[in-house]
């Protein structure tokens, strides 16, 4: 697990450096539909990726094959593409849609690697993982830091970074394929998606989740979305311990399928910790805020400090929702999943409508936290249900 956490660390690091460097060498507009981009690609490419990388860690009985994966990755990154262009061109014309490009070409290559890396848990090769995010995001961060300062266009930047991570996948990460090898399995991708298709709804509906405040900010101002966007890129790192988190323990979540007991004591430990580390984050941001983003970002974002510890205690609980949601996968209980996403989001909208129009960015964070909390509670209380419900019938049937 320590290398998963060290390379989703090194990975939000190298996103939020390439963000800080754009709130110095373009406008806080500019980041705003930085953020835009990502927010309308990124529930996009979850939909069609439709969880590949969680299945093939989990698939330990080899019910599809390598081809299913990889035909199916290739298929979903191809209309993702697509599909993203097209939204971004129907919602906001061709304004912003070279910067578009550009992060639709880096998220077809990351979605290229992230596919290898479920192959890789499988065996129980996190070294494989970590060292390949590693090296993706500090010599992407690279390429990217350098065509911004040479060309002053984020655009260009994005660009660079998505070539140098389909360089890594094609000369380094598709090793992993290869040695995967064949199964005896004739499930087909069309299979493998109609098996994930819950899971498709619920990475779409958890990635759109954290830019629902992007989303009802931007319709008042880019810039806004952009210090909004900005501020929340300080709590990444909490929130991608939350992902390592999880996903090294897919695992074991998958063997304690039928025993509550030892399912709790699978996620009570992390849960406890996580809500710990959002309490002392809130109270370091409250205290440290105005200053950091000052000596950060600049006036325009410190004015909105008030946000920050929000957005820490946000990320703290997400984490929660996150591992819990690894589990509801790792146990294949799917069909909830999506639904209570919904509600959540649901919460985050009204919420929003409410404490945005006063409070502004500071009343978006707020609306992010009682989402995620909504989102905890009703995880925990389907997680646990299922795993007692699945031991009752286990032990009704050996009686």
């Amino acid at each position: 697990m320590l290398w998963l956490i060290a390379g989703q660390s090194a990975w939000a690091g190298a996103q939020w450096l390439l963000v800080l460097a754009a709130t110095h060498w373009t406008s806080s507009a500019v980041v705003g539909l930085y953020a835009l981009a990502l927010g309308t690609s990124t529930p996009i490419f979850r939909f069609f990726n439709s969880g590949f990388r969680l299945y093939a860690t989990a698939d330990i009985h080899d019910r599809f094959d390598r081809r299913a994966y990889v035909n199916g990755r290739l298929i979903g990154v191809t209309a993702a593409m697509l599909l993203s262009l097209g939204v971004w061109l129907l919602h906001a014309g061709v304004s912003g849609v070279a910067l578009m490009a550009a992060v639709v070409l880096a998220k077809s290559a990351d979605a290229l690697s992230d596919l290898t890396y479920g192959f890789s848990q499988k065996r129980s090769r996190f070294d494989r993982v970590g060292i390949s995010m590693i090296v993706r995001a500090c010599l992407g961060l690279v390429v990217a830091v350098g065509m911004l300062a040479w060309t002053g266009s984020l655009g260009w930047a994005v660009l660079g970074m998505g070539v140098i991570w389909l360089s890594i996948f094609y000369v380094v990460d598709r090793r992993a394929l290869e040695a995967e090898g064949e199964t005896a399995s004739t499930n087909k991708s069309t299979h493998l998606y109609k098996r994930l298709a819950p899971l498709a709804f619920v990475a779409a509906l958890a990635s759109a989740f954290g830019y629902v405040p992007v989303y009802m900010l931007s319709n008042e101002s880019n810039s806004a979305a952009g210090v909004f966007a900005a501020i929340n890129y300080l709590s990444m790192p909490i929130t991608l311990l939350g992902v390592a988190w999880g996903q090294a323990s897919i695992t074991s979540f998958a063997l304690a399928a039928h025993d509550a007991r030892m399912m709790r004591d699978r996620i009570g430990p992390a849960a406890v910790l996580f809500i710990a580390a959002g309490g002392v984050a809130f109270a370091l941001g409250w205290w440290l805020g105005p200053w950091l983003l000052e000596s950060l970002y600049g006036p325009i974002y410190a004015e909105a400090a008030a946000a920050l510890p929000w957005l820490l205690l946000a990320a703290s609980v997400s984490c929660v929702s996150t591992i819990l949601s690894y589990a509801s996968t790792a146990i294949d209980r799917l069909f909830w999943q999506p639904i209570l996403l919904a509600v959540a989001i649901g919460v985050v909208v009204v919420s929003g409508q409410v404490l945005i129009p006063s409070f502004g960015i500071t009343g978006a964070a707020v609306s992010l936290n009682l989402g995620y909390l909504v989102h905890a509670v009703m995880l925990a209380g389907h997680v646990f249900w299922c795993a007692a419900a699945a031991r009752a019938a286990s032990a009704s049937a050996e009686a």
